[in-house]
C-alpha cells in the first residue's frame, strides 16, 4: 500500500493504514485520502499522535461529523482495493523524508501527522481549522512530544525555523512550571500558589514577573510556556443575558475565561484544570476541561494533584499535604 517496506514502518503506523481503509468504506468512498488518516490517527489511541490530537481536542465523532459535512456518503458499494490519492502519497513521501531526516529507523504515526501538516492541503487541514486549530502548533506540538521522547534525536539544519516555534532561543520552556490564571480572590490564589509551591512545582503568577519593559501581552506571552495551567474561577463579577437581565449571575473574570481558552489552545485540555468556586457560573463553550470545585475542606488538593501527575509533572505530595 505504501512504498515503504514493512520492516520500516512500526505497527501502530500500519494500523492507521487498517483503520483509515475502514473508514473509506463506511463513508462508501472509492479512495483514501487525508480525511481517512486523520481518523486513523486518532482511532490509534495507543500512539503518540493521537494522544496529541486527544489534548488538543481532535474528537473521532466530531471530526467525521465535519467529513461527512464537507464530503459526504459516497454512493453504492467501494471495491475491495482502495487506492490512495496523489495527496496521500505525497503525505507519505514527506513522512518518510521526516523519519529520515530525523535519524529514526522507522515511520511511525507522528511523521505521518507532520506528512499531514507539511503537505498543508486536504480535507484533514480543512478540519483542523474547522476545529479552529492551527496546523502549526500541532506540527510544533509533535515535534516537542518527539523531542521529550527521544533526547539524542538527531535535529538536522532544516529544521531550525520550526524548533524556533517549539523552543525559541533565550525563552525558557518551564517543563515543571504551572501558570495559575487568577481573579481579584488573593486568598485563592495564594493557597494554590503554596500547594504547588509545596509540591515541588514551580507556580507562575504573572504580576509577580518581572517586566523588562514588555506590554502586558508579551509578558503573558513570555511566561505562558509552562506544563500545566490551573484557572480560578472566583465569583468577581456579576452578569447576565440580555434577556434574563433580572437573573443575574456571579461569573469569573473575563480575563480568566480569555486565558482558559488560550492554554486550552495552546497545552491542550489534558494540562489544564480549573477550580470554581461554590456559585460561580461555569463557561459552556469549554468542554472537556476538568472542573474542580473549590471546597473549604481542601480535597480540591488531592483531586488538582492527581491532574498534575497526570501530566508528567513530578511533584512530591508528601510535602504537599
Amino acid at each position: 500500500m505504501i512504498s515503504v517496506s514493512t520492516g520500516k514502518i512500526s505497527r501502530p503506523a500500519r494500523n492507521v493504514f487498517t483503520l483509515a481503509r475502514q473508514e473509506a468504506l463506511k463513508f462508501k468512498h472509492q479512495y483514501i485520502a487525508t480525511e481517512h488518516i486523520l481518523l486513523g490517527l486518532i482511532l490509534e489511541e495507543s500512539c503518540i499522535a493521537s494522544r496529541l490530537l486527544r489534548d488538543l481536542g481532535v474528537d473521532y465523532a466530531r471530526v467525521r461529523k465535519i467529513i461527512e459535512d464537507i464530503v459526504g456518503i459516497g454512493q453504492g458499494s467501494p471495491n475491495s482495493s482502495l487506492p490512495l490519492t496523489p495527496r496521500i502519497k505525497r503525505v507519505i513521501d514527506l513522512a518518510i523524508n521526516e523519519a529520515w531526516q530525523l535519524g529514526q529507523p522507522k515511520l511511525e504515526t507522528e511523521h505521518l501527522l507532520l506528512g499531514l501538516i507539511r503537505e498543508g492541503d486536504g480535507i484533514a487541514i480543512n478540519v483542523l481549522k474547522v476545529l479552529d486549530i492551527n496546523p502549526e502548533i500541532v506540527g510544533d506540538r509533535v515535534l516537542r512530544a518527539m523531542l521529550d521522547s527521544s533526547p539524542n534525536l538527531r535535529i538536522p539544519v532544516e529544521f531550525s525555523e520550526q524548533l524556533k516555534n517549539v523552543l525559541s532561543p533565550g525563552k525558557i520552556v518551564e517543563s515543571n512550571g504551572i501558570f495559575i490564571v487568577h481573579g481579584h480572590d488573593e486568598a485563592a490564589k495564594e493557597s494554590v500558589a503554596r500547594f504547588i509551591e509545596r509540591s515541588g512545582a514551580k507556580p507562575i503568577i504573572l504580576h509577580e514577573q518581572p517586566n523588562a519593559g514588555k506590554t502586558i501581552i508579551e509578558k503573558f506571552e513570555d511566561n505562558s510556556d509552562v506544563g500545566f495551567a490551573v484557572v480560578l474561577l472566583t465569583p468577581d463579577d456579576i452578569g447576565a443575558p440580555k434577556e434574563k437581565k433580572d437573573q443575574p449571575r456571579l461569573r469569573a473574570r473575563q480575563n480568566v475565561i480569555l486565558e482558559l481558552g488560550y492554554f486550552m489552545g495552546k497545552l491542550g485540555r489534558g494540562r489544564v484544570c480549573a477550580l470554581y468556586k461554590e456559585g460561580v457560573e461555569i463557561p459552556s463553550d469549554y468542554q472537556g476541561v476538568l472542573y474542580i470545585p473549590m471546597d473549604s475542606a481542601g480535597a480540591w488538593r488531592m483531586a488538582l494533584a492527581k491532574e498534575i501527575k497526570n501530566a508528567d509533572i513530578e511533584i512530591d505530595l508528601n510535602k504537599a499535604l
